[in-house]
């Protein structure tokens, strides 16, 4: 048995209405994946499912943006075998998400700095400071509050210390 094979397995596909999304959902498919494809525009996501290999692909219209489509999609899923996460993260997104989790943020300018820095590259624009900012900032918070370290009802403070982000209340 092949452990890498899509073949019988149900992927969900964030972001699935165009660009790299609708690429992956597309090689999925063609491994043999049944696909959930999920973006926000209907037509284009329909295109992607008549661009699918065979049969039994679905599509979930919702905006990851908003908490309630986030739920309808959730609650809407079978069970899952992988999800590949292409919906773009946007500037206004991380503010929505902190918001709807009553997160106060403050970051200093030397934190600013620091994520600019690490996702700096000429070569390939802001696509550096968007994964960045994922990983150094989003995912980094997620961990702190999940495990407790930081109290997420007080103002969170991200700052930087040598070559590192610092959470603290």
């Amino acid at each position: 048995m092949d452990k890498f094979s899509l073949s019988g397995k149900t992927i969900l596909v964030t972001g699935a209405s165009s660009g790299i999304g609708r690429a992956i959902a597309i090689a999925c498919s063609q491994q043999g994946a049944r696909v959930i494809l999920n973006g926000r525009n209907q037509l284009r996501l329909q295109a992607t499912i008549e661009a699918l290999s065979e049969e039994g692909h679905e599509a979930v219209q919702a905006d990851l943006t908003e908490a309630e489509q986030r739920t309808f999609l959730v609650e809407s899923l079978p069970q899952l075998d992988g999800v590949v996460h292409c919906a773009g993260i946007g500037s206004r997104v991380l503010c929505k998400m902190l918001e709807e989790q009553d997160v106060q943020l403050d970051v200093t300018p030397q934190a600013v700095e620091f994520i600019a820095e690490e996702g700096y590259d000429p070569t390939f624009g802001a696509r550096p400071v968007k994964r960045a900012i994922q990983k150094l900032l989003l995912n980094e918070l997620s961990k702190k509050l999940l495990s407790g370290h930081i109290n997420r009802e007080k103002p969170i403070i991200v700052d930087c210390f040598g070559d590192n982000l610092v959470f603290r209340n």
